[in-house]
C-alpha cells in the first residue's frame, strides 16, 4: 500500500503508544452495551440490504452486502444521511485507491479523502449551527 502508511494518521496504521492512545478514546464508545444497543439498527440493515435480494438465484456476497453494511453502520452512527451514505463509501473505497509504484499515496486517494474531510466537516457544522435536526 505504501512505505510509511502512519503518515496518513489512520488508527489501523499506527504503533503504540499513539495508537493505544486513539484505541482508549474509541473503545469508550464500543463498549459491550453500546455495541448490543446498536443489533436492532444493525440488523434492520441486514434486512434492507439482503430483501432486496430474496428469490435471486445469485448474488455478489461482497459488494451487494459485506461491503455495505460496515458502511452504512458507521455512516449512521456519526450522523451521515442515509440518501448521502453509498457517495461517502465510494470516497472511501476510493481513499484506499493504489496506484503501481506509488500505493495509497496518489493524487486520487488524496482527493477522496479531502473529499470526505470535507463532507463530514460540513455536517459538523450544520449539527453545531442546529441546521439538520439530527439529535447529535
Amino acid at each position: 500500500m505504501g512505505d510509511d502508511m502512519s503518515a496518513l494518521g489512520m488508527m489501523i496504521f499506527i504503533d503504540p503508544p499513539a495508537h493505544t492512545a486513539l484505541r482508549s478514546l474509541v473503545s469508550r464508545a464500543l463498549t459491550p452495551r453500546r455495541v448490543a444497543a446498536l443489533e436492532a439498527r444493525v440488523r434492520a440493515l441486514c434486512a434492507e440490504l439482503l430483501d432486496p435480494l430474496v428469490g435471486a438465484r445469485r448474488f455478489d456476497y461482497v459488494p451487494e452486502f459485506a461491503a455495505q453494511l460496515p458502511s452504512r453502520v458507521i455512516s449512521s452512527l456519526v450522523g451521515v444521511p442515509p440518501e448521502d451514505q453509498e457517495e461517502q463509501r465510494r470516497l472511501i473505497d476510493a481513499m484506499f485507491h493504489i496506484e503501481p509504484g506509488v500505493g495509497t499515496m496518489n493524487e486520487a486517494a488524496a482527493a477522496a479523502g479531502l473529499a470526505l474531510i470535507t463532507y463530514l466537516g460540513e455536517l459538523v457544522e450544520q449539527a453545531h449551527s442546529g441546521s439538520t435536526g439530527r439529535p447529535w
